[in-house]
Parts: C-alpha cells; structure tokens; sequence
C-alpha cells in the first residue's frame, strides 16, 4: 500500500523530468554523483527535494547554481508546488513569478504580504510613507524613503572630551 502512496511506479520518470528541468541531460542521468562538479551536485540536492515533495520545503538561494533556463524552470515548478515552500533568495524574478505570499521579518515582527515581491516592496513603502525604488535588477532592493517621512533613528552626538593640558 506505501508504494501506491508515494507513486513508486513513476518516481523514475518524475526523477528524469526534474533533473532534465535542470539542466540534465539524458546521458547524464547514468552518470555517477562523483563525476559531477560541486555546482551540479547542488543541482542534484534540489532535484531531490522536488522530488521528495515534503510538506514544507526550505529553499537558500535556489537559483544560485542555475543558468537561466534552469532558473525559469525552477520558478514555474515552484508556482506549482503543492505544499509550502519557503525561498530565500535576491532573484527578484524568482520572488515575483513563484511567490503568492511574503513573509516579512523586521524588528522581531513577521508581516505577510500577499503577491509577488514587487507587491510586497509597494506595500511596504507605502506603509512606511516611502516609495519603491525602479529598475529592472533582478536583486531585490530597499525601498526609498523621504527622511521627513520616517522618525529619525540616530542617536544624539555625545559631547566630546575635552583634553586637558
């Protein structure tokens, strides 16, 4: 009964389609794991958690180790992933197209945004009477704020010493 559970008699081609998602090629699936660079090996390590499908998948920087094509793949596999995964990641693009919440961390609170990062990056000025920074990096950048818009966070200058002579 578990291994109609885990769809045992198709776990070679779901394996075959992510590697190859990848940036596997077919002769490469015969390979041994000692034959591949550390890169690969990285690539490999993902490829097992798309494949185990676990309830909550942590994703550091996923797309670190891919070209690009490897990298759109990444991202519509992601939006289809059945569970809960949380990414870290700079790739903007990676956080827009993958990503239907965002959970913020700041001053040990967790805010949750709905959306893509841009969204997430929109809201946030918003709420902190900022306005979001332009351009096409795919790294995720702060937003810009009006100094008269925010309280100030910088201690008073301590008076100086005065020496004595």
């Amino acid at each position: 009964m578990r291994l109609i559970e885990i769809d045992a008699d198709r776990a070679p081609s779901r394996a075959s389609e992510i590697l190859m998602g990848l940036g596997f090629s077919v002769a490469d699936l015969a390979r041994p794991m000692a034959e591949f660079s550390g890169g690969w090996r990285m690539r490999v390590a993902l490829a097992s958690a798309l494949f185990a499908q676990p309830d909550l998948m942590l994703l550091d920087e996923p797309t670190n180790y891919l070209d690009l094509e490897g990298a759109m793949w990444l991202e519509a596999r992601l939006k289809k992933y059945p569970h809960t995964a949380l990414i870290v990641s700079h790739d903007r693009e990676l956080l827009n197209n993958s990503c239907d919440y965002i959970l913020h961390l700041n001053e040990r609170k967790l805010d949750l945004y709905t959306g893509g990062y841009d969204a997430f990056e929109k809201r946030r000025a918003e709420k902190a009477g900022c306005r979001p920074r332009r351009g096409s990096s795919r790294r995720p950048s702060a937003p810009i704020c009006n100094p008269s818009s925010t309280a100030s966070r910088r201690r008073p200058a301590r008076p100086r010493r005065r020496s004595r002579a």
